[in-house]
């Protein structure tokens, strides 16, 4: 099944998304260091978690197989539509492709 990178949205429209889409998931893929210092997005509102993935901790020529298994141990399907995010955009706009490679329909927050 092909996937589809759908590009660039903002927090208010993956948020809309979220609460409209009980299928939909936001994956954080920052640092641990991120986390812990300028924190997590809240979904509690919605009755879900973030799932948090850093990237970075994938060796660069593996990342996108590597990356994909794990996301796919978190119970996220191709079913699902995952908005992806970080600080600046360039981690989840790399996540979201490779996800995109391997049937998912992404986003980048």
């Amino acid at each position: 099944m092909p996937g589809r990178f759908g590009g660039d949205v903002s927090s208010q429209q993956a948020w809309q998304a979220l609460a409209q889409d009980p299928a939909a998931v936001l994956v954080d893929v920052r640092t641990p260091k991120e986390w812990d210092q300028v924190g997590v997005p809240d979904l509690s509102s919605l009755g879900r978690p973030v799932i948090q993935l850093d990237w970075q901790r994938f060796p660069p020529d593996e990342r996108p197989q590597k990356f994909t298994a794990a996301i796919a141990a978190q119970g996220v399907t191709p079913e699902h539509h995952v908005f992806v995010i970080c600080r600046s955009g360039a981690r989840s706009k790399a996540a979201g492709e490779a996800l995109a490679g391997c049937g998912y329909t992404t986003f980048n927050v």
